[in-house]
């Protein structure tokens, strides 16, 4: 056994999963600024020690681990008389008793009737999937994949657990149905991938390699987690597309790779929402667009990149909808587009760079908070920036955002023929405007005013 020690930063939440849940359910949310005890299966710890690592390296939190009592069974489930099958199965496999795994391999030629065997494994994912009849979330299953490429659209379920193995580049388990439609759907809740990869080379813009999906069944325990997976377009369709949730909640991904094809977007979320904190996302063409109230968090070791020489093409680009960007790298040609309705947050040494275009272009009835992010590049007036809504920007955001305060060129918004800034209110260290921080500025169509009216040309 670990008892494990954990302790949060003061800016953000964090998630920690372990990618087995079956075996203990350890799933746990650690608001800011906490501090939570644990006591961990041997196993279970070292499966989340690499989670726990990256954030330690993004400064999201610490950790202490230490020895305590020894687990009660051989096979560290805590199940006192776990007999010696289901023993040699979880160190095997990862699940615990009372868990059931059916394999599939669809390189064998079929000469027997499946059952789910290693001896006689389903050739489709599917026919494994809708072989289960009696999942709950005290009897979970668990799809142990081989690699193989498999021609088929495949629906999951709640508490079925698809596995594949693949890590990095390295997906041998791909889902890439030739007849279109959506590679994998994942119902929000109670799900769980990992090491697959899904294609959609489908030319339908409502094709996706992997969506995620409202199954009707409530509310449940835990978010759906996707650890170390793959989802690709290479047309038109999205390679990620998560749809309206009802409840609020998120999918989880951890270790994305989300590709985008050159006709479509890596990521639609439909009002539906996607935290990912390990992974890149990049696209031939245009990166994540939110739409209808959906939700957007990217953390430490994250990035967002779109097409660098498209000038249609936008990182982010999201209408009444909440983006939460927390040490995240974005590149391409344009940024991030906040259209009306729209809340940003950038903060935890974002980084927005190398953009030929606009680094954050937003809207009327926008709100946008800056706080110790570094952008470079624009190449339209206004330093690249073309601002309509309510800016905040916090201390440490002077880079490519008003005066550098070395001799660098002013970068403060101005204005053009199409975009007339409504005002921000600054809190730069920097105070080269001539105004204390906190002062709210208004454009009046020629210059920056402040509320007691001193004009900052």
């Amino acid at each position: 056994m670990v008892i494990l020690e954990i302790t949060t930063a003061p800016t953000a939440s964090v998630n920690i999963q372990d990618p087995y849940p079956s075996e203990g359910e350890f799933a746990e949310r650690i608001p800011p600024n906490s501090t939570r005890i644990f006591t961990l299966l041997d196993s279970q710890f070292d499966r989340v020690q690499g989670q726990l690592d990256n954030l330690v390296t993004a400064g999201l939190i610490t950790y202490t681990a230490l020895d305590g009592p020894a687990s009660q069974v051989s096979n560290d489930s805590d199940a006192v008389g776990t007999n010696l099958t289901d023993a040699l199965n979880n160190l095997l496999y990862g699940y615990a008793a009372g868990s059931r795994v059916l394999h599939v391999d669809g390189a064998r030629t079929l000469s027997y009737v499946p059952d789910g065997t290693p001896q006689r494994p389903y050739l489709k994912i599917q026919d494994a999937v809708d072989s289960i009849t009696d999942e709950s979330y005290n009897k979970k299953y668990i799809v142990r994949v081989a690699p193989s490429t498999y021609d088929e659209n495949v629906v999951l379920k709640r508490h079925v657990y698809l596995s594949g193995g693949g890590f990095g580049a390295n997906y041998s388990v791909i889902i890439n149905p030739s007849a279109g439609g959506i590679a994998l759907s994942i119902p929000y809740r109670e799900s769980y991938i990992h090491g697959i990869g899904a294609i959609t080379d489908s030319a339908v813009p409502t094709d996706a390699g992997i969506k995620i999906f409202d199954d009707g069944g409530g509310l449940g325990n835990h978010e759906t987690f996707l650890m170390n997976f793959l989802a690709r377009s290479t047309d038109a369709g999205h390679a990620l597309w998560v749809d309206t949730n009802p409840f609020g909640e998120a999918a989880i991904g951890i270790e994305a790779a989300i590709d985008g094809g050159p006709n479509g977007l890596a990521a639609y979320l439909d009002g539906g929402g996607f935290i990912f904190f390990v992974g890149g996302m990049g696209s031939q063409k245009n990166g994540f667009k939110l739409v209808n109230g959906a939700f957007l968090m990217a953390g430490a070791e994250a990035g967002i990149n779109a097409s660098e020489t498209d000038p249609t093409a936008w990182c982010i680009d999201a209408e009444n909808s909440f983006v939460v960007l927390l040490g995240t790298m974005l590149s391409g040609y344009n940024g991030i587009d906040a259209k009306i309705g729209t809340t940003l947050w950038l903060n935890k040494a974002c980084n927005l760079g190398g953009f030929s275009g606009i680094p954050i272009r937003t809207a009327v009835g926008s709100l946008t908070i800056l706080g110790n992010v570094g952008i470079s590049g624009g190449g339209t007036a206004m330093g690249g920036w073309q601002i309509s809504g309510n800016i905040a920007i916090a201390q440490d955001s002077t880079q490519g955002f008003g005066t550098t305060g070395t001799g660098g060129p002013d970068q403060r918004p101005t204005t053009t023929s199409s975009v007339v800034p409504i005002g921000f209110k600054w809190f730069a260290t920097d105070l080269s405007l001539g105004v204390q921080p906190g002062v709210w500025l208004t454009w009046n169509g020629g210059a920056w005013v402040d509320t007691a009216g001193g004009v900052h040309p």
